[in-house]
């Protein structure tokens, strides 16, 4: 059967994927043997302290490009993002990539505009903010499970920026749409 990643989602299918996401080792990073999905646990349930020590991190980490840890509100709030970005024109183009492209485990990154949510955020230095903000990126891969849609959220959270001026995705040969 084929998987159509290019599809309008739910919520509690959203919610669903993330949650797998969460135990599901990504293919891509410096470990070789990959790096479980986190939107949950680094941004969502991560408390105000641990995201400022992330901050801390990010500041002192010379290749990091924006040194700031970006978290939800809340679950809801992530859910809604996702959802949101996954059906955005802009997602779903991604998504007809991942469609289209082989092998399993290509990623796409995808950053969309969305209502607005609610952010907290931290550059370190004991300082954590929250903003409201009507942007968010995420990171998703082509898997073969039809559970789960055929998607893997590594990774998702709210961002401050575009950091091409407006929506776009970046495909798996690190071309921006």
């Amino acid at each position: 059967m084929t998987i159509h990643r290019r599809r309008k989602y739910t919520p509690p299918e959203v919610d669903a994927i993330l949650r797998a996401s969460e135990t599901r080792v990504s293919r891509h990073g410096p470990n070789p043997q990959g790096h479980p999905g986190h939107t949950g646990r680094l941004h969502v349930l991560i408390t105000n302290e641990d995201l400022i020590a992330r901050g801390d991190e990010f500041y002192r980490d010379p290749d990091v490009e924006i040194p700031i840890a970006g978290a939800f509100a809340s679950s809801l709030e992530g859910v809604r993002a996702v959802t949101e970005a996954l059906n955005s024109p802009t997602g779903q183009a991604a998504l007809q990539h991942l469609d289209d492209n082989y092998p399993t485990g290509i990623r796409v990154r995808i950053e969309a505009g969305v209502a607005p949510i609610i952010a907290r955020y931290s550059s370190g230095l004991g300082i954590k903010r929250t903003a409201v903000v009507t942007s968010v990126l995420v990171l998703a891969e082509r898997i073969e499970e039809e559970a789960y849609l055929g998607l893997h959220i590594h990774t998702a959270f709210p961002i401050l920026a575009f950091r091409r001026g407006g929506p776009a995705w970046l495909d798996h040969r690190s071309q921006w749409h």
